[in-house]
């Protein structure tokens, strides 16, 4: 039994809507199918200043470069969370959806 899983936060990255709405689903069902309990939420990375972010196109730079892409990633976690049939059913154990960012001095 893992319930303590039910207190983590699952972050997430990438810049596709669909592959982020699949990924989303995925998260889901492997904590369903291995507990039975979903995580308390899921993250989309907005923040990462790697260079890895900067060439695959996420975190930082997504949201720096094509803000609506980034918006648009979050709206397809989120239908993926509305859609996922428990969350349908009990909005009181649908996982919470955040993205975390970084805030920086500016000049």
């Amino acid at each position: 039994d893992r319930a303590d899983t039910a207190n983590l936060v699952v972050q997430l990255c990438g810049s596709c809507p669909a592959k982020l709405s699949e990924a989303t689903t995925a998260v889901l069902d492997i904590y369903m199918n291995s507990n039975g309990i979903l995580p308390f939420g899921i993250d989309l990375n907005l923040g990462c200043p790697q260079e890895c972010a900067m060439k695959e196109n996420f975190g930082a730079f997504l949201l720096e470069k094509n803000s609506s892409a980034a918006i648009s990633c979050i709206s397809s976690m989120k239908n993926a969370i509305d859609n996922y049939p428990l969350c349908e059913t009990n909005h009181n154990n649908k996982p919470a959806l955040s993205a975390k960012i970084r805030l920086l001095e500016s000049g």
